[in-house]
């Protein structure tokens, strides 16, 4: 996020910026603290629906992504290993899971 810059507005540029697609609809689901012993940063989560992608990425000369659609259920099945085993993408996992199982 940039200083002053609103979580949601940040997590609607960074889609964009960084993988091309634009949410007709966007909802923060969570946020957490990924060590609150050592660090004060906050993690902020948000569901994205309805893409439209324009294919034009604007990354920063420091960023390399790679943009590949995974099927939920490969994520689901996948998690906890290779590629799927950042703690994070577990916490955003389990964030969805509540938000679909409502």
């Amino acid at each position: 996020m940039e200083p002053g810059e609103d979580p949601k507005d940040a997590a609607i540029r960074e889609l964009y910026e960084e993988t091309g697609y634009k949410a007709g609809k966007i909802e923060k689901i969570g946020e957490f603290s990924p060590n609150p012993a050592i660090m004060s940063n906050t993690v902020h989560f948000f569901l994205a629906e309805n893409l439209q992608n324009d294919g034009k990425q604007n990354l920063d000369e420091d960023e390399y992504v790679e943009v590949s659609l995974v099927d939920i259920d490969e994520v689901i099945q996948g998690m906890g290993k290779k590629p799927y085993v950042h703690a994070l993408m577990g916490t955003a996992l389990a964030l969805y899971n509540q938000k679909i199982n409502k």
